[in-house]
């Protein structure tokens, strides 16, 4: 009783996924081998969107809240060699170091 009542079940859910699918396959049938669909808006939204990326991501100063460790040391690299242009001396920029963690020991 049970197995012919999941399988009567599972016929008619079968049958309602095949009734669901026409419509995509009709619009499949309908599309033809050199139509490549409408791009030419996707080039200006991804542009707009990597200029928005780009700015979110620029580093700030830490006044503005800037965390990133490479965004401070750049910060500190630029106010540095601009007071050492002032004197006329030449500023060799500090590179910041990684850690070496358990292995550097």
């Amino acid at each position: 009783r049970r197995s012919s009542a999941l399988a009567a079940l599972g016929g008619a859910l079968a049958a309602v996924g095949a009734v669901r699918e026409a419509p995509a396959e009709a619009k499949l049938k309908s599309l033809s081998k050199d139509d490549d669909g409408d791009f030419s808006k996707i080039d200006g939204k991804l542009n707009s969107l990597f200029s928005k990326a780009q700015d979110e991501t620029k580093c700030r100063s830490k006044e503005e809240g800037e965390e990133r460790p490479y965004c401070l040391t750049k910060q500190v690299n630029d106010q540095n060699k601009a007071a050492a242009e002032a004197k006329g001396e030449k500023y060799v920029e500090q590179k910041g170091t990684l850690s070496k963690g358990s292995y550097g020991v």
